[in-house]
């Protein structure tokens, strides 16, 4: 039994690990309980191993447990926690199994980090016999075990098994409902993460943030826009991370209004001033917004800026074509004695790339091997070789594509062969194009593009071989698509040859003229396709400005799919706005929102637009 001295000077070396200043001192603290014979304790010695385990010290940890003559569960339970919050997490599979080795039963406190370690190993069959342990145990009704167990199998996507444990919980709080959630959608089911959210009874600012990001990984923007707006309205106040997560998202949608409210949010809340990635997201935000003016008042404005705040800043100049001012602030950066990483000399090359400037690209290129030993990686091979192709130095492009210390992808051939039709390179084209038909045999767009090269020269002969290999290959030329609006509602377009699918009667529609245009939808009938006959007779007779607004052409079909974004085309009707030249159709799909993910072929009376009025129907 201790003496009441030794009592004392254990609680006193148990407040000094607990302390401020542990961390500078642990190296004296423990010097200081060695010295007073307490270096056998297994209470002093599971409290220091785990304060080195939060201050990230295991190897230090790890000495300290190996002179320990006869470690305890406690102590046991503390290097394990230890090893599940830093690594290696092998470790601490390895200590569970010397514990049972000492005949140590393991209790709750052990299985929680250790099947926190064995998500962190992304091993499924390790995690599943300390499962085994756990029920051969009797621990698998204790809430922190069953959460270690949901977050080994969700984490590894085996959600069946996840989904048995949840239905087996008779309670299940905030975390539980969160981690199947994060299961489900890190799977690609966000459907159904959607619905379990739903479901939740009580729900917290973790959980809307989780649930928004999700949406927006998955492309659904303005569902998770919506989301957003529904939190607010149910009074939840949105932290530093909603603020990260949404910002992007009103980018990505052009709503520069609630991006705005964000702002004005952040502000009166003191998240601009106190939380660096706020102002990151803010600076991204306007940069994308094209709102430079705003964008670089907010960077100035920044109390504190870390290499991101940077890079962003100098990111966002290179996307709206500000290159040379990216690259005085990339010697600002410099200057300020902030240390670039490889993202910086994406950025600033980007500049160089926008700005034309040839020989500061090339001494940055240099200058970030030699003084910061980074090494060139393939998004700053692309910059340069975009930069000398841009600048008509193609040799010297393809000089550096072949001296590169990595293997070159297909972007940077293709750019090189972009460059070579600029300027004439028949030579370089060819050899880039073997290079892309090597690491690419499937994408019809390198082929398409050597062809157009050979069509240029007037070498017919090659255009037709390309045409063969093509054949040979089975490469099939890309399908063309096209984003346009019509009445506030968003359509991508694609135009498909239909010689195999001509059969009136297997298209399903239903008629309804409007504006020239055709919505369909199933069944189809004998009348439906009579009428569809007798539009699209009306419509070749159909004239605008005094010429035939369209020109039949039978053998095309108009695959037209509704875009679920929330940023607003301009109206078709009014010469609408199209990412590249295509064929106005003549049948437009209008799907019911109850069927927008419904993807409908429609038989089409594919035309061009009349040059003279600018397309106006």
């Amino acid at each position: 039994m201790m003496s009441r001295a030794s009592l004392v000077v254990e609680r006193k070396i148990l407040r000094l690990l607990h302390g401020q200043k542990t961390r500078c001192n642990l190296r004296q603290i423990h010097a200081h309980f060695i010295c007073q014979c307490l270096h056998q304790s297994n209470q002093i010695l599971s409290h220091f191993v785990s304060v080195c385990g939060h201050l990230n010290k295991m190897d230090y940890a790890n000495l300290v447990f190996l002179q320990t003559h006869n470690p305890n569960i406690l102590l046991f339970n503390s290097m394990i926690k230890g090893y599940s919050l830093n690594g290696p997490f092998e470790e601490a599979v390895t200590l569970f199994s010397l514990m049972k080795a000492h005949g140590i039963f393991p209790d709750e406190y052990t299985f929680s980090p250790l099947l926190k370690a064995c998500s962190g190993l992304c091993d499924v069959r390790i995690g599943q016999c300390i499962h085994g342990e756990v029920l051969r145990s009797g621990f698998e009704l204790f809430g922190s075990v069953q959460v270690g167990v949901l977050e080994l199998y969700s984490s590894s996507g085996r959600m069946e098994e996840a989904k048995k444990v949840f239905d087996g919980m008779s309670k299940r709080d905030v975390i539980i409902w969160n981690l199947m959630i994060r299961g489900f959608c890190k799977r690609g089911d966000v459907d159904l993460g959607l619905s379990l959210f739903r479901q939740m009874s009580e729900r917290s600012v973790v959980s809307w943030n989780s649930m928004i990001s999700y949406l927006a990984q998955s492309g659904r923007h303005s569902e998770a826009l919506e989301l957003f707006h529904e939190m607010r309205e149910l009074g939840f106040q949105p932290d530093e991370a909603t603020v990260v997560i949404v910002l992007p998202i009103c980018a990505h949608l052009g709503d520069v209004n609630i991006g705005q409210w964000i702002h004005s949010y952040a502000e009166s809340s003191k998240l601009y001033r106190n939380v660096i990635s706020v102002g990151n997201a803010l600076v991204d935000f306007y940069s994308k917004g094209g709102n430079l003016e705003t964008a670089l008042q907010v960077f100035k404005d920044m109390p504190c800026k870390n290499v991101v705040s940077w890079n962003t800043m100098i990111s966002g100049l290179a996307f709206n074509g500000r290159g040379e001012l990216g690259v005085e602030l990339f010697e600002e950066m410099i200057n300020n004695g902030e240390r670039p990483n490889d993202a910086t000399f994406i950025g600033v090359l980007t500049c160089c790339t926008h700005a034309g400037l040839l020989e500061k690209g090339q001494e940055l290129l240099d200058l970030m091997s030699k003084n910061y030993h980074i090494d060139p990686k393939l998004e700053h091979y692309g910059c340069m070789v975009d930069l000398l192709s841009r600048g008509g130095c193609v040799r010297m492009a393809y000089d550096l594509i072949r001296s590169m210390h990595i293997q070159p992808n297909a972007t940077l051939w293709g750019s090189l062969l972009s460059a070579c039709r600029t300027y004439g390179e028949l030579e370089l084209a060819e050899l880039a194009v073997k290079e892309l038909i090597n690491l690419e045999p499937w994408n019809s767009g390198n082929y398409v593009l050597l062809s157009n090269i050979y069509a240029e020269e007037g070498r017919w002969d090659e255009v037709e071989e390309i045409r063969v290999l093509m054949r040979e290959k089975s490469v099939k030329k890309a399908v063309g698509q096209s984003m346009t609006g019509y009445k506030n509602i968003p359509y991508l377009i694609t135009f498909i040859d239909a010689a195999r699918t001509n059969d009136i009667e297997k298209i399903d529609f239903r008629i309804a003229i409007d504006c020239n245009f055709l919505a369909i939808k199933m069944p189809p009938t004998v009348f439906q396709c009579q009428k569809l006959l007798a539009v699209k007779a009306k419509m070749e007779r159909k004239s605008c400005c005094g010429s035939r607004n369209y020109v039949c052409t039978p053998k095309k079909e108009a695959m037209v799919t509704p875009k679920k974004e929330e940023d607003v085309k301009p109206d078709i009707t009014k010469g609408g706005h199209h990412a590249a030249p295509v064929p106005v159709p003549a049948a437009v799909v209008k799907i019911p929102k109850k069927e927008e993910n419904e993807t409908v072929s429609v038989k089409n009376e594919a035309s061009k637009p009349n040059v003279g009025c600018g397309g106006c129907n």
